[in-house]
């Protein structure tokens, strides 16, 4: 495989570049403008689905807990793409790789991790008056927060170890590969990343997750009951329940799976368990074990997988020529300064993935909504849905625009709305007898 890029000079990538990173700006700026209008002009009335369960100051709460996060997130983004621009066309790439070369004396692997870390440490400086914003400022202003700065600071240490304990031996085993096949590095490297995404699906549950949170099993009773009864009529084997402490750190809930195979555990924020009756916490599992049965995990796996091959492929073509380099603004051509580039500027270039892969995520939770629906009770999901979303703060019917590019999940109105129609299929074909 080749790509040519031949008739590509630096004008070109230049032209190119900045005209996708600006476009990405406008874009994104227009969506946050429709949002935020559509948000404001709903804002004293609660749409009329939820008028029977939504209070008008918890619709107008989540209104301004939206907005508020939609403004910080607006200046975070303008700040992230001047910091892009200074490490591309103002040399910050250039500058870091000359800063490095006082490692070169360690050898040419040394030389390269360090690069890389190099760029890591300044990365992890710049983004932390962000999170400290959001975490401290934000969540704290709106009661979401319990995370305490002690709590942040030893997690943030731990963070930092893991991705040293975890990242160094992987970015020797990278160059060296890199090093060693000038052509076909990039195939290596690819199959090093999936062993690596693998790796960290069985590490994360039981040797990483248990560093930042206390993870005990689920007591016995009606929900734990309730759970068994599903996991048994849905053929779903699991290494256990367990419940973990999100409370001391937020007010969120969620639950999720983790692990490999007949190793999966099924975790619940604490947070869930306290605002969930039994059958609405059997509800939302069964949404969940709805993604397994349909193969939702298998086929997002796959598909990054692809997407992954793709992005390493390119990769391998595009440092081969220097006019991408100095179209970029780096005037450093080494395969490290290479692979630091394209990395931060492929998310520019794949901007428009952005709806199709939300469309496709949304499209798996209709059919997991479909699977609860059969397994469990769809009004009890629903009543877990809107409780969920006054405790999120999540704006219940947002801009159809921005929600279509954005949104993972389908907004509220029609999530429920879809529900209650398959909740009336089922009954046509199943109906209850008194």
């Amino acid at each position: 495989m080749k790509l040519d890029l031949s008739t590509l000079d630096d004008a070109s990538f230049r032209q190119l570049f900045i005209g996708a990173l600006f476009f990405k700006v406008i874009v994104q700026s227009a969506l946050d403008k429709r949002q935020t209008n559509h948000i404001k002009f709903h804002r004293d009335e609660v749409p009329s689905p939820f008028s029977n369960s939504v209070t008008l100051e918890e619709h107008s709460f989540a209104t301004d807990y939206t907005l508020t996060k939609l403004r910080a997130g607006s200046i975070f983004r303008l700040i992230n793409t001047a910091l892009l621009l200074f490490w591309t066309a103002g040399g910050g790439i250039d500058k870091v790789y000359k800063l490095n070369q006082n490692f070169s004396l360690f050898g040419t692997l040394t030389q390269g991790v360090t690069f890389f870390l190099l760029l890591g440490l300044i990365s992890e400086i710049v983004s932390l008056p962000q999170e400290l914003i959001e975490t401290f400022v934000i969540e704290e202003k709106f009661q979401k927060n319990k995370t305490t700065l002690k709590l942040f600071i030893i997690d943030k240490i731990k963070g930092i170890g893991i991705a040293l304990l975890m990242g160094v031996p992987l970015l020797y085993t990278i160059l060296f590969v890199v090093h060693r096949f000038e052509n076909i590095w990039w195939i290596f490297s690819y199959i090093l990343i999936i062993g690596f995404q693998i790796l960290m699906l069985w590490a994360y549950p039981t040797l990483i997750a248990p560093l930042f949170n206390k993870f005990t099993p689920l007591q016995e009773g009606e929900t734990k009951e309730k759970i068994i009864n599903l996991l048994a009529r849905t053929g779903f084997k699991s290494k256990g329940l367990f419940v973990m402490d999100a409370s001391k750190r937020s007010t969120h809930g969620n639950a999720y799976f983790s692990g490999l195979g007949k190793a999966k555990r099924i975790v619940f924020f604490d947070t869930l368990l306290e605002k969930l009756t039994p059958p609405e916490m059997e509800a939302v599992l069964a949404h969940e074990l709805g993604h397994f049965k349909k193969k939702h995990i298998l086929k997002m796996i796959a598909a990054s997988s692809l997407f992954l091959f793709v992005q390493f492929f390119v990769i391998g073509q595009l440092i081969k020529h220097q006019n991408f380099f100095i179209g970029h603004g780096v005037h450093v051509f080494t395969i490290e300064s290479g692979l630091a580039l394209t990395m931060m500027v492929f998310p520019i270039y794949t901007f428009l993935l952005t709806p199709i892969m939300a469309a496709w995520s949304r499209k798996h939770e209709y059919e997991a909504d479909h699977f609860a629906a059969e397994q469990s009770n769809a009004e009890e999901l629903v009543a877990a849905l809107l409780k969920l979303h006054k405790e999120n703060s999540s704006v219940l019917y947002p801009d159809s625009t921005y929600s279509s590019f954005y949104y993972s999940h389908p907004p509220a109105i029609e999530r429920i709305s879809n529900l209650r129609k398959i909740k009336d299929e089922l009954l046509e074909v199943s109906p209850v007898v008194p």
